[in-house]
This record gives structure tokens, sequence and C-alpha cells, in this order.
């Protein structure tokens, strides 16, 4: 009988017919990247016959493929197995005893001491042992029971060749020592270690411990003896290739008069743990160290790093550098749907975008920051990397990050908020003008610096590189729609205008000012210098800290190092022959400047900390930072220098956060809201800084948000019912927040009044509230600071190797490794 195939839709492992998997196709399995027709080649030797017709089955069934991950998971384990039987043959881990007869040489001599006459347990085990002499090591790897002497002393050959010159490791000298001239074959004179000074001798037979073990347990204690197990299990697990920290943890954790019980792994046990890491974990954890690591893909044809793979697990096959490339790009697809599936779920999202130019190419780079619904914690990821030359028309780059958003979605379909980043040029230039020598400047790592340093072109002028970045960020912020300006930013931009009093040349505070710095300048650079910077932080303790080009408010700390090694001053200048050193007039002055700029400077910790998540946050932090430069400024008259610097910052903080100060401005209206709808920032004593009436103001605002988004049919007004009684006990005071009227109060109203009569500080709260937790994921998606998200250029981010790549492939690795996760 003929039977006809229908060759377009058959099995080619077992014949079923269906719609299958291609058998020459990448499937995403659990953990790893699987092509059935490699892993046919390579588990059972079997290469698919692919035939010249079109229409050809070259597909797999979902019941072989399960057959053939098991055929895979066995060849690896037989593998594995014959890998470490292989190594159990080469390094003689078996034992073989053979009885041989005793004699009197055997026989142990104890010492004139009475106490060791008297015969206690390890002296009877070791007679007992004596005639069983051990030819070949037996006990498993990691051992930690050891029942008798003989496999505590495990013996090590001497330089005699005799076979009778064996001594145990009890005598190896580390804690006793062998007296030859008063030594024989069989009987042995050695001198305690441990009672040094003193001279101790102690007799024994070289084949036989209990006398020495004896002597540590009642002559020193319990601890020597445990301090002599550990370092007999180092002496074996270096036989038989055990990690030593694993028998010193052992030991360590056993206390006297106890027994080890703990279980130690066979060897059967670790060649199955080894099988346990299977090609597919380990060709996940490769892709991702390449990632990380952002080193060279070529690096992966280094012989010496493939031997040390090969070495560690020979089981394992290291993919080559072509198909590492596919994988990183294959990982790249998935990130980028996933984080699109992601954002589909997601109201608001806050973007920023970093630009940063170098010698020749320069990035654009976009992250997006959005709070998850359930949990409000926030999530941040990488979009995009793209290069641009630096001739491109700045409409270009804007057309790029449009693209970008459209790709993700963004544009219409969401409410987006942006920030554009700036690097640190401008306050290096304020650093400079305010009398710190370039030099003494901490600078990251930058995109140019290292572009330059790497390079052997002509170094460009990086005056002229910021003017090109600066107006493609002026540029961006023209045209970008709900854009956003970093708080620290601003309260940068404040320092940096107030410190412009200290220019003044004709003010005593100017001459006291560049005076201080000038000597704070040399003990930053003798800090900077090997042998000077040594004697610092040998004196202080710590690294002398030194103004960061990308922090204001590091001159801050830089300066309140060096007041308060006031004491220890003295000892640092004879040490280092200053020749001008610090007056007491001069730390006055830095002690003033701390004072004036400590509320600026604690405010940007306070915006650039781990914990300023939420914009909630900007509000109060604005409203408290004016009231502690009120309070300086009323305290004027102690001041001998600072006065006008306070005054100055006061009038800066008052200019630039002018709309936020008086809730004049959208911006500020929603830095307000985002602070009232977090349970925290409601609680906090702010409310109390701003008029009464604009905080029904900013109350009133909340209502007719909540108002918009609940349904008409639920937000009717509800009446207040007033009975005679309510009429009678009714107040006579004519105040309006007093009297009670027949004002109708409507939904929206009653759910902000429940939520302020709340005392919780807890963001669980809000699941109590749900019209006000949206309110929250509205106001607060958005940054207070842009410093926390200033990583995809970063130095920690960007090796020196990569500098001058500006392929595809790296910007698809560095916005990989920001989204990493393990």
């Amino acid at each position: 009988m003929t039977e006809i195939w229908n060759l377009s839709t058959l099995c080619r492992c077992c014949h079923s017919d269906g719609c299958f998997k291609k058998l020459n196709l990448p499937y995403q399995s659990e953990n790893n990247v699987e092509i059935y027709e490699s892993m046919l080649q390579e588990a059972l030797g079997i290469k698919v016959f692919q035939t010249t017709i079109e229409q050809a089955s070259y597909m797999i069934c979902d019941d072989c493929i399960k057959r053939l991950r098991d055929a895979v998971q066995f060849r690896l384990q037989v593998l594995a197995c014959e890998q470490k039987f292989k190594e159990y043959c080469t390094n003689e881990q078996f034992q073989v005893k053979t009885e041989v007869e005793s004699n009197g040489a055997d026989i142990c001599d104890i010492d004139g001491d009475e106490d060791m006459q008297r015969g206690d347990d390890d002296s009877q085990k070791d007679d007992e042992q004596m005639h069983s002499v051990p030819v070949k090591e037996e006990k498993r790897i990691n051992e930690t029971a050891y029942e008798d002497d003989s496999s505590f002393d495990e013996a090590l050959p001497s330089t005699s060749s005799s076979s009778n010159d064996i001594h145990p490791t009890i005598l190896d000298g580390s804690f006793f020592e062998i007296i030859p001239n008063q030594s024989q074959t069989s009987s042995v004179v050695a001198l305690c270690k441990k009672c040094s000074p003193n001279r101790v001798e102690i007799k024994g037979n070289r084949k036989c411990t209990s006398n020495f073990k004896t002597h540590l347990k009642r002559k020193h204690g319990s601890d020597t003896v445990l301090e002599y197990e550990a370092y007999v299990k180092s002496k074996r697990c270096k036989i038989t290739g055990s990690f030593l920290s694993e028998c010193e943890e052992s030991v360590s954790n056993k206390r006297p008069g106890m027994r080890d019980e703990s279980v130690e792994l066979s060897p059967q046990s670790q060649t199955s743990n080894l099988a346990l890491y299977t090609q597919s974990d380990f060709d996940r954890d490769f892709v991702k160290y390449f990632i990380s690591s952002m080193v060279s893909l070529s690096s992966v044809d280094d012989p010496y790093f493939r031997q040390l793979l090969q070495r560690s697990n020979p089981t394992l096959q290291i993919m080559s550098r072509r198909f590492l490339g596919m994988n990183i790009t294959r990982s790249f697809i998935q990130g980028q749907n996933w984080i699109k599936q992601e954002l589909a779920e997601t109201t608001h999202v806050f973007m920023t975008v970093d630009v940063w130019s170098g010698s020749q190419m320069s990035f654009i780079g976009v992250i997006a920051h959005w709070l998850d619904r359930q949990t409000l914690k926030r999530t941040s990821r990488a979009l995009a990397c793209e290069s641009f030359k630096r001739t491109e028309s700045h409409n270009t780059v804007y057309k790029m990050l449009c693209e970008i958003t459209e790709a993700f979605r963004l544009r219409h379909s969401k409410q987006v908020h942006t920030y554009v980043l700036r690097n640190e040029s401008n306050l290096v230039k304020a650093f400079k003008s305010f009398g710190i020598h370039p030099s003494n400047i901490s600078r990251e790592l930058t995109w140019l610096s290292c572009a330059e340093s790497s390079s052997h072109t002509e170094e460009l002028d990086s005056d002229t590189t910021e003017i090109n970045k600066t107006s493609i960020v002026d540029y961006l912020e023209q045209h970008l729609t709900h854009k956003l300006k970093c708080a620290t930013h601003i309260l940068n931009e404040c320092a940096i205008d107030a410190s412009e009093v200290l220019e003044d040349q004709d003010t005593e505070l100017s001459k006291i000012h560049y005076q201080t710095l000038e000597k704070c300048n040399i003990l930053w650079k003798a800090s900077s210098r090997l042998p000077s910077g040594q004697t610092i932080r040998y004196i202080l303790g710590h690294v002398l800290p030194r103004p960061n080009s990308i922090k204001w408010n590091s001159i801050y700390e830089a300066l309140k190092e060096i007041y308060n090694m006031k004491d220890k001053y003295t000892l640092i200048n004879k040490a280092l022959n200053l020749k001008n050193d610090i007056s007491e007039t001069e730390f006055l002055y830095i002690n003033e400047y701390l004072t004036c700029t400590q509320p600026i400077a604690d405010a940007l910790d306070i915006l650039q900390g781990e914990n300023a998540t939420y914009y909630g946050i900007l509000f109060p932090t604005i409203l408290s930072l004016k009231k502690k430069l009120v309070r300086l400024l009323g305290q004027g008259d102690t001041f001998m220098y600072c006065k006008e610097l306070v005054k100055a910052y006061l009038v800066s903080v008052e200019s630039k956060f002018k709309d936020y100060l008086t809730i004049s401005s959208e911006r500020a209206e929603n830095a307000a809201l985002a602070a009232i709808t977090h349970p925290k920032y409601k609680q906090l004593k702010w409310t109390s800084l701003v008029e009464q009436s604009q905080f029904l103001r900013i109350k009133n605002l909340l209502i007719k948000e909540i108002s918009r988004n609940i349904p008409t049919e639920n937000s009717k007004e509800i009446p207040l019912s007033r009975s005679k009684e309510d009429e009678y006990f009714e107040s006579d005071s004519s105040s309006d927040s007093e009297r009670i009227t027949n004002e109708p109060i409507s939904k929206a109203e009653l759910i902000v009044s429940h939520y302020f009569a709340e005392e919780s500080k807890d963001l669980s709260l809000l699941d109590n509230h749900v019209m006000i937790k949206k309110m929250f994921l509205k106001y607060n998606s958005p940054l207070p600071s842009s410093a926390s998200v200033q990583q995809m250029f970063s130095n920690k981010t960007i090796n020196c190797i990569n500098i001058n790549d500006h392929s595809e492939m790296f910007q698809r690795r560095l916005v990989l490794k920001m989204n990493l996760i393990d």
C-alpha cells in the first residue's frame, strides 16, 4: 500500500503532521535561545537533510523538542561525569588498605606525664589503628568528620628516600618541630612550637600522634586543637582540589565538645551540580558579561580567555564572536519590545534627554521614567542612544528625538515631560571664577576628554565643542512641549549668580575670599600628589576631598573638610612644610561661608539624594530654603564678612524660583499638587510657610483635577441637611470658617477632605484613596532633579577602549547595559 505524504507539514523527527517550529530559526525558551538544527547536531550528531524542494518541511514538533532537550541535558551530564571521573583517576582519589604485621616499633612511647598514661579515648583509637597503614588517600572531597588519628595526620614524605622516613602533618614544623639528633627510625622527639619561648619536648611515634595531640589538648586547650584540625583540613583541601575557605568555615562553625555534623558534597553530588549549570545558562551569563563590562567583542577570540572558560567546565561550548553579536542584537530587539509593552500600560511618562559632544561625533541618549501603578515604585529604562556628526543641523537632532519617541508611541498617546541635560562645563567656568584652580577640580571622565586622549587626531577647542552642544540643547528646549527645568540646575545657577559678589575687588569680602581660596588650592594640590597626598591621608585618616565638576555643593563639602581638620592643620603644615598657612581669620571666613551656604548645599543634597524619587519633594524644599535664608539674613549682624553673600543668595533664589514661591505658573502648580498628593509631604510643616489663601488654592486645584476624572453621574453635589438642634448649637461667631452653611459639597471635596484627615505618611495610604492615587501618579512621575539619571555617558558606563566606537552595536550595548537586570 502506498501512502501519500504531505511534505510541507511534516515533523522531520517523527513525521507527525501539523504546523510546527522551524529547525533553522532561533526560538526563545524559558532560559535561552534555541536553534533545534544545532541541538540535533550537537547532542546526537545528526545533520538534518535539506532538500531542494521549496515547499518541503524543515520543522520539528513540540514532543520532539522536549525529547531533544532531554538528550542535550543527558549529554551534558555524561560529559561532566566523565570529566570528573578522569580527574579522580588522575588525582588518585581512592583508597587501598593493606594489612601489615605489627611489631614492637609500632607501640607508642608515652612520656613521663602520669595523665598521659591513663589511656584516654584518643590513645585507644590510635593503638587500634596502628595495624592499618594507609597507602592511598581515600577520604572524599571536603570530608569534615575525622574519626581517627590516621585520618587526621596525613603522612608527607621527607627529603629522605627511605620509606620509613615519613612523619605526620602535626610534625611538619607548624605545631611540633622534630629534633633530628634525638629521633630514631620509629620513635621521634619533637619541640612544641606553642610552648615557645619555653622549651618543651614531647616523645612519640612517627605513626601515632596521640601524644602530641594530647599535649595540645591538655596544655593549650581545645581552641588550639581546632586550629590544628583546620590546618590539617587545609592541607587536605590542597590535595583534593577543594577550596580552603570552605574548610576554614566548617571548622570555625564548630564549637569545642561538639561533633561536626555538617554534610559535605560527594564527588557524585558535585558532578550533578555541575550538570545543573546548562549550556543555556552559560550562554545567557556570557552575553550578560559582555553587555555589563562593555569590553570589546574581540575578547571572545582571545586564546587565554577561551582557555580559562574551557578549563573551568570543559563540557560548555563558547560561542563565536559572530554568534555573540547575534545574541546581543536579539536581546536588544526583545528588550525594545518589552519596553514598548511596559509603556503601553503606563499613563504618565517622564523622559530625560542627555546630549554629549565628542571630538568628531556627538550622542543623544533618551531615558524614560514612570511609576508603577501598583507598587508606586519608579522604573527607568533607556530607550535609545543615537550618534550624529557635530556638523549636523539642530533640526536633524530634533527629528532624531521625535523618531525615538514615535517608535515607542509616546508623542501623542502619553503626557510626556522632558528634561534636557547639560554637562558640567558651565560649573567648571564658575569654579574658576570662584577662585579654584582648574587642576584642583575633580572632573568626571567625560566623553570629550576620553575621545581626545585616546585618539591621535588634533586637539579641538573644548569651548567650541561646548558652544555647539549648548546650542543644540537650547534648540531642543525651545521646540519640546511639556519641558521641565532641572531644580538642581536652577539651584546651581542661584549659587553662581550669588557668587558674583565675591568678584568685586573693592570689598573686604572679596579680598578675604580669594586670599583664603589661594591657600586652600595649595592644600588641594598637595593632596593630589603622591608623597604629600599620602601624608595628608595618614594624618586625617582619609583622602582630602576636592571640588567636583558636576556638583556645586562639592565646594561646600571640600571647604567643610578643611575647616573640620583645623585642629590637625598645624601638623599637616609642618609635615608638608607649607609656606602660606591658613590663619585664624581665614578659618573664621570659611566658617561664615559654610554657615551661609549650608541651606543651598542641603537643598542640593536633598534633591540629588536617593530618596528624591518623587516630584513632591521639590515644593517643600524650595519653601524651606527661602525660610532658612531669611532667617540667616536676620542674623546678619553676627557675620563679619558674608552678610552680602546671604543677601545675594536670597535675591537669587527669590528670582529663580519666583513662580514656585507665588504659585504663578503651571509648573509651580504641578509641583504643589505633587506635594499634597504625597502622604508624607502633605504632613510636613511646609504648609505653614504659604499663606492660607494659597494653600486653599492648592486644595481647590486638586478638587478640580479630581472632578475632571470622576464620571458625571458620580460627581453630583451632596447637600448638607440641618436640623433645629444644629441651628440652636450654632456658634454666634461670624467667621466663615466656623459658620455652617447650606452649601452643597461635591464628591471631589469629600474625597480631598477624607484624604487630609488621614495621619499616615506611608504610600500604602493611597490604596484607600483611588482618585488621590491617580493624581499622585500624574504629578509625581517627574524627577525633581536630573542628577540621578546622568548615567548613560558617565565614566562608570563607558570604557575608554570603546570611546571612538560609534557603531550601531556599541549603541545597542550601551542601551542594554542601562537596562540590565539580574
